[in-house]
């Protein structure tokens, strides 16, 4: 069983469940201050301060999304999902580098380090797959992936691996996160930022909001790398060139608030452009982000979908 993560995050409305009604404005506020610091703590993290994670990328994202949606997943367990891949695949990649630097000199340690990428490489699906089903775990959703349909959605794909072997992914999964395996993500965010606003502007349509604050949302994951290069371009006028701009764009893709912020910015912009400005205002103030940063990055996501558009 995954340990519980010590900040509790209540559902919290009709958004996505009908369930998670009845949520006080003080409770959100106090959630939106236990995920705010959990974020900037992953923004200022040193151990991964110049990496960029490049396991969620389109294809992965899709992997992930496409099952979850053929599983009839609810939104946060992709988004859960999503993030606890690429955490995990992170630290997973590390700890066999450092095996294998350690333990081979020389060519060896190249050629078995060929070896071990080949084989990640080939093992991607399974692990996609056993985040989901933590994450569906995570989320109490009634209708968690267990390991059956683990192995049937792997061998419709090609892929023949035992019972076994797929809890053994399961467990790998956990014991590399240290059984932490709860995800902040820019959902939780989205949702409970919807709320808080809509209790200030009773006018808004937040169930129409929230739809398109989602289909915006997979598209920032699906072209995350680009929605990232384009942001940076807009905010430094020139393209990512040094270290420095490298730990920079780094920092900035691991701020989901900042993403968050930016999604819901930019729904509502779609939605009720004549409403925009009041928004973005309230996301201001209750974040303390600047409005010209909430800005850049819905504009830049707007900006990104007319160009796939044209």
């Amino acid at each position: 069983m995954a340990q519980k993560h010590d900040v509790s995050i209540a559902k919290v409305g009709p958004l996505s469940n009908s369930d998670w009604c009845g949520v006080t404005e003080e409770s959100l506020l106090e959630q939106l201050g236990n995920i705010t610091r959990e974020n900037k703590k992953a923004v200022d993290t040193k151990e991964t301060r110049t990496v960029k994670n490049l396991f969620i990328n389109e294809t992965s994202v899709q992997y992930i999304f496409l099952t979850c949606e053929l599983l009839k997943m609810p939104p946060d367990v992709k988004y859960h999902a999503v993030e606890l891949f690429g955490q995990f695949m992170l630290k997973h990649v590390e700890e066999l580098y450092q095996h294998v630097k350690v333990s081979e000199e020389g060519s060896d340690r190249k050629e078995e380090w060929q070896k071990i990428q080949s084989k990640l490489k080939k093992q991607v699906p399974l692990r996609a797959l056993s985040c989901i089903q933590l994450a569906s775990k995570v989320s109490s959703h009634y209708k968690i992936l267990t390991p059956r349909m683990v192995r049937k959605l792997l061998l419709d794909a090609g892929y023949q691996y035992s019972l076994s072997g797929i809890v053994s992914s399961e467990l790998r999964v956990l014991k590399t996160m240290n059984y932490h395996v709860y995800c902040n993500t820019a959902h939780i965010h989205i949702e409970i930022l919807l709320h808080l606003i809509g209790s200030a502007i009773t006018s808004l349509d937040l169930a129409m909001l929230y739809k398109v604050a989602l289909k915006l949302l997979d598209v920032a994951y699906l072209k995350k790398a680009e929605l990232y290069e384009r942001l940076f371009f807009l905010t430094t006028n020139h393209t990512v060139q040094s270290r420095a701009d490298c730990e920079n764009l780094a920092s900035v893709g691991r701020d989901l608030q900042l993403l968050a912020v930016g999604v819901t910015a930019a729904a509502t912009y779609v939605t009720n452009n004549r409403q925009s400005d009041k928004i973005t205002e309230q996301l201001e103030k209750l974040l303390r982000i600047r409005k010209e940063d909430i800005t850049d990055m819905a504009s830049t996501l707007i900006t990104l979908i007319s160009s796939r558009a044209a």
